[in-house]
This record gives C-alpha cells, structure tokens and sequence, in this order.
C-alpha cells in the first residue's frame, strides 16, 4: 500500500480545508469512538507517523472516509494543522 499527501483528482487539500469539521462530525456519527482514526481524533497523536498508521488502519478496514480524511491531514500537515486541531479544527485565527 502506497500512502501519499494527495488526494486523487484534486492534488491536495485545500478546497476542502472548509468541509475538515463536517466530515470528523460526520465520521463520529458513524464511528462514536473515532473508529480507525481513533489515535489522531481521541488520543491527538498529530504527528505524521500517527496520521499514516490511521490511513493504514482505514485502509486495512475498507474505511474509505477515514483514509480521506487522513488525506486531508496530511496535505494540511505543513498548514497550521497544529493550531487547528488544538483549536477544535476551526479556522485559523490569523485569517488563514
């Protein structure tokens, strides 16, 4: 299994950075105690290391939203992702 910092079809992040909060509200509805992703959504492991081994475990359990989500985090790794999930995953409050 290859794991890369894309998402197929739009090359990174950024037009859905808006929709993070929506699809973690909507993978708890339908994982309540975070499912693969636990380790990043419940425990705050946000280190890249962490990221991957959750897409593994989404991808070893044919969990296709939690791999897209990982996706997302790793392309926002290097933007803010700290200050983002410390904050709730809101907006950036420097007006990024």
């Amino acid at each position: 299994m290859q794991i890369n910092n894309t998402i197929p079809g739009i090359g990174c992040c950024w037009e859905l950075e808006d929709s993070l909060e929506y699809l973690i509200s909507y993978y708890y509805q339908i994982n309540p105690g975070g499912g693969n992703l636990h380790n990043i959504l419940e425990d705050g492991n946000l280190e890249e290391g962490d990221i991957v081994f959750a897409k593994k475990e989404a991808f070893e359990s044919g969990d296709t939203l939690g791999m897209l989500i990982c996706d997302i985090f790793s392309s926002m790794f290097h933007h803010n992702f700290i200050e983002r999930a410390n904050n709730g995953w809101k907006k950036s409050s420097h007006g990024e």
